[in-house]
């Protein structure tokens, strides 16, 4: 692969991080149709997977991560990537095969960890969510520091469900302050550890809190509605759990 090549296609994942997925599928293409090298095709495939699941084709998207793989079968981000499309359709079963062989390929890849522990999280296995957790957060990688927050996300999520809410509460409040853009989603995880642990109160705090972010988020409407109930203010309960 060029440096022109690494370039071009680094200016398409931009694109699908900005939503210019038009754009980055145009500069996908562009690769495909030169008789691209099987590390450009993996890529350019990969790139236009990421475009079309930002653009809600989902079963599009992971038919080019099937042509990324015929590319180059043992690719890792690809691998990783088809996992997290599958877990979005439901089918933790494929998720699980895929996010495995990644990290069987190369057990230090970040993405594959972090899918393999997303997977163990749905599939109850929190001692194994916690193992894998950990070690991205002692990772030394650089620019990791949302994967990171995530890794204390899940871990936080792990320990409250085995009973350990202190160190639940330490790990989601780390998860907060290391990338505090993603704060509504840890907001409403601490919420529901406010509730499991009768402190509504806490919980109605931290939704509000996710609510000024997304006024309209049906799921933060109902848990709202659900602590106003827990506080005993069922008719304003009744009002959010209705919208």
């Amino acid at each position: 692969m060029t440096q022109n090549d690494s370039e071009s296609l680094d200016e398409a994942l931009n694109c699908c991080s900005s939503n210019q997925f038009e754009r980055a599928l145009a500069i996908a293409d562009q690769h495909l149709s030169s008789g691209p090298s099987d590390e450009i095709a993996t890529q350019a495939h990969r790139i236009r997977g990421h475009a079309l699941m930002g653009m809600g084709q989902l079963d599009e998207a992971i038919d080019e991560t099937n042509l990324a793989l015929q590319a180059n079968p043992n690719d890792v981000e690809t691998l990783a990537f088809r996992s997290l499309m599958y877990r979005r359709q439901g089918d933790i079963d494929a998720a699980e095969r895929d996010s495995g062989r990644a990290l069987e390929i190369d057990p230090e890849n970040i993405q594959a960890i972090g899918e393999v522990a997303i997977v163990a999280l749905i599939n109850q296995d929190y001692d194994r969510v916690i193992d894998l957790s950990t070690s991205i957060i002692d990772s030394n990688e650089d620019a990791l520091d949302q994967m990171r927050a995530d890794a204390y996300s899940w871990r936080a999520q792990a320990y409250l469900m085995l009973g350990d809410t202190s160190q639940a509460a330490s790990d989601i409040n780390m998860a907060i302050r290391i990338w505090p853009d993603n704060s509504s989603v840890y907001r409403v995880i601490r919420s529901d550890m406010h509730m499991a642990g009768d402190s509504p109160s806490d919980a109605l705090d931290d939704i509000e809190m996710a609510l000024t972010r997304d006024q309209t988020n049906p799921d933060l409407l109902f848990r709202k509605g659900r602590t106003l109930g827990a506080l005993g203010q069922y008719e304003d309960a009744v009002r959010f759990i209705s919208d």
